[in-house]
């Protein structure tokens, strides 16, 4: 699930849920994943940062702290590779990777809006399988190590940059790997610790940020490593949460290993190594791993605004920070200082049940020349803060029933696209889009607008022009009662009885 971070990283758990995939294999082609051979032999020099110090009692107060949501789900305790196989995860809202007791890795994904499934037997004997952003990598049992996906990021060590359908061997004898956004860290049987790709904020453990076109070994005596986020399987109750935020697509810019003597290293963003420590945009980063832990995430239980206390605490942050780039307060959207630098823009926020049960949804917008702009929300669900809406350069109406209306323009077209909230959740589904267009633009004399309907299908999106009148009836059909929302200035946000009031 999607993890907001304070000043420090948070490391997310990913909760995938095994029941919603229980489809029938379809007829499609079994790839032998241990036949195939490498396409890229790996690099045999280590640099220079090797691991092979221990942890000093005097740097433990000085501990570098990821949080996870359930420390027991963990399992810092596991002693070997085997202990944290992944078998469960995705990397895109409608695809999902599932090894079943047989050792065979599936790959299911689900039309938005539909319930058909589309599923592909892709490998024999696999036991553990991570994705990146565009990617998937899968380790066999004679320990093999495969990817596929979409090769122009690099991960895949194959010049092509087409979609790979068929498995490539990245390496051999691994014991584990894992992925980030665009980069993949391997450990061998012997302990070494291999990372490749991109290497933003030198996460990988190599120095001088850029890409490592080769597999490079950083460290050695490991035991185990996390990338991009710390994964687990669970058992999953609901097909439609895991396809919305089952999965963290919030990588982490840092690489993190355990030692033999179960001590902790990291290297990447955030991390201030005193002799080796880089800057960038106000964000400290090192590829020196240094000494770290890992503890739990105190649950959030909802409490109205202090619910929302740590996001509003971050905006404010941001609107005063005359530095402010999207690295330095990376939970806030890039569009914000697109506004937040123009003094006429003032940041307001709201809280309103949008769904109509029980709970209410941190609502964001700008005043602009005496109207409100409502930019994006916030939900709660079961002890995390879900972010529904986060372009803050939306243009968003609110209406009874959990309709949200995103307005946008362009060449010349209007389109109202119309979602709506889910109960007891920070779901949204989709519902339908229409637009409108003057009929003389890009030149003409003819007078007056063309209306078009897009509603998206189990096969495909499909677009078609429209009379007045349906048009008309959908926009009726979903701008029933508008939301009344009392407003607030983002100013003094620790202290909320001193907000400014605003009435709309």
């Amino acid at each position: 699930m999607r993890r907001f971070r304070k000043t420090i990283i948070i490391l997310s758990i990913i909760i995938l849920f095994i029941s919603g995939c229980k489809a029938e294999p379809s007829e499609t082609e079994v790839y032998e994943a241990e036949t195939y051979e490498a396409e890229t032999e790996p690099s045999a020099s280590p640099v220079e940062n090797m691991i092979e110090v221990e942890v000093s009692e005097d740097t433990e107060e000085d501990l570098f702290t990821f949080f996870v949501r359930d420390l027991d789900e963990a399992r810092l305790t596991g002693e070997s590779a085997e202990d944290f196989y992944i078998t469960n995860t995705g990397n895109h809202p409608d695809t999902i990777y599932y090894i079943n007791s047989e050792k065979q890795l599936y790959r299911y994904q689900k039309k938005i809006n539909s319930d058909k499934t589309q599923t592909q037997l892709i490998a024999e004997n696999v036991v553990h399988v991570d994705c990146g952003n565009s990617f998937f990598v899968f380790l066999v049992e004679d320990g093999n190590l495969y990817g596929m996906g979409y090769s122009g990021n690099g991960a895949l060590l194959v010049e092509d940059n087409d979609y790979i359908e068929t498995p490539v061997l990245l390496m051999e004898d691994v014991s584990y790997a894992l992925c980030g956004y665009a980069d993949v860290v391997a450990l061998k049987r012997d302990g070494t610790v291999w990372t490749w790709e991109n290497n933003t904020y030198d996460k990988c453990g190599v120095a001088g940020q850029g890409v490592i076109e080769e597999p490079v070994c950083v460290a050695s005596d490991a035991v185990m490593i996390w990338m991009g986020t710390l994964q687990i399987n669970d058992m999953c109750k609901d097909w439609e949460k895991m396809l919305y935020y089952g999965y963290d697509n919030g990588y982490n810019d840092n690489l993190v290993i355990k030692k033999a003597d179960g001590s902790l290293w990291a290297c990447g963003r955030e991390i201030e190594d005193e002799e080796k420590h880089m800057e960038q945009d106000g964000v400290m980063y090192t590829y020196n791993f240094v000494p770290c832990e890992i503890v739990q995430t105190p649950y959030i239980a909802y409490d109205g605004l202090k619910t929302y206390q740590s996001i509003l605490e971050e905006y404010d942050r941001a609107q005063k920070d005359e530095n402010y780039t999207e690295e330095r307060w990376k939970k806030v959207d890039i569009t914000f200082a697109l506004r937040n630098h123009s003094k006429n823009f003032t940041l307001c926020y709201s809280l309103a049940d949008l769904a109509n049960d029980g709970i209410e949804e941190l609502i964001l917008g700008f005043l602009y020349d005496g109207e409100y702009w409502t930019t994006s929300i916030y939900a709660y669900d079961e002890g995390i803060i879900i972010w529904v809406w986060g372009n803050m350069e939306s243009d968003l109406s609110l209406y009874e029933g959990g309709i949200i209306e995103n307005t946008h323009r362009a060449a010349g077209q209007t389109y109202y696209e119309y979602w709506q909230m889910q109960k007891n959740s920070g779901l949204k589904v989709y519902l339908e889009t229409v637009s409108d267009i003057p009929k003389n633009w890009g030149g003409g004399d003819e007078e007056g607008l063309l209306y078009y309907q897009y509603r998206e299908t189990a096969d495909s999106d499909e677009e078609k022009e429209i009379t007045e009148e349906e048009y008309n009836r959908i926009m009726d059909q979903y701008e029933t009662t508008p939301i009344e929302l009392e407003w607030k200035v983002l100013e003094g946000v620790g202290n909320p009885e001193e907000d400014k009031a605003i009435r709309q």
